[in-house]
């Protein structure tokens, strides 16, 4: 069987309920989710903030980034957020590789590797590309991976423009 790479990365951000600074963690994988078993096992063994807590948005208990002082769930998307953001502009590393086995379905996904959406504004090989709309009046859609759709997201359309304007297409 495969193994599945995941990067860990940490850093330290301010707790969107108390302001106090608190500890983040985020796993990177292609493939995986964050909510995958094996990325919980993992995370909530080595990094005692994360933890079971109900999220109200998804109404349900979530695993994930709790402030050590006041207990709030930071939330995956919101950490994903500022991940991005670190990576992209700070130039962050992951503090930690882990691997996984590989599950069948997931294996098959490799086999599938050359069949892979690419990107249009970073380049990378990903298992879909999700719709972002540019303009609803007419309808303007453009197919992206979801780490550039957050990027866009949190800057406001911001990250296309600088895209666009430096030609990149490297790695995200």
């Amino acid at each position: 069987m495969r193994k599945i790479r995941i990067d860990i990365y940490r850093w330290m951000g301010k707790c969107w309920r108390c302001g106090a600074s608190t500890p983040l963690v985020y796993p990177e994988s292609e493939i995986l989710d964050v909510q995958d078993p094996r990325i919980l096992s993992y995370l909530t063994e080595r990094f005692p903030w994360v933890k079971k807590t109900f999220s109200k948005k998804l109404g349900s208990y979530v695993y994930g980034n709790t402030c050590v002082e006041c207990g709030a769930y930071q939330g995956w998307w919101f950490v994903m957020e500022e991940w991005i953001e670190l990576k992209t502009y700070e130039k962050i590393f992951p503090i930690e590789t882990i691997e996984v086995e590989a599950t069948q379905e997931e294996e098959e996904y490799f086999e599938a590797w050359e069949d892979l959406e690419i990107c249009p504004l970073c380049g990378r090989k990903v298992l879909r590309l999700v719709g972002h709309h540019v303009s609803y009046d007419p309808e303007d859609i453009i197919y992206i991976c979801n780490s550039c759709h957050a990027k866009i997201h949190r800057n406001k359309g911001a990250f296309i423009e600088r895209r666009k304007d430096r030609g990149d297409r490297g790695d995200s």
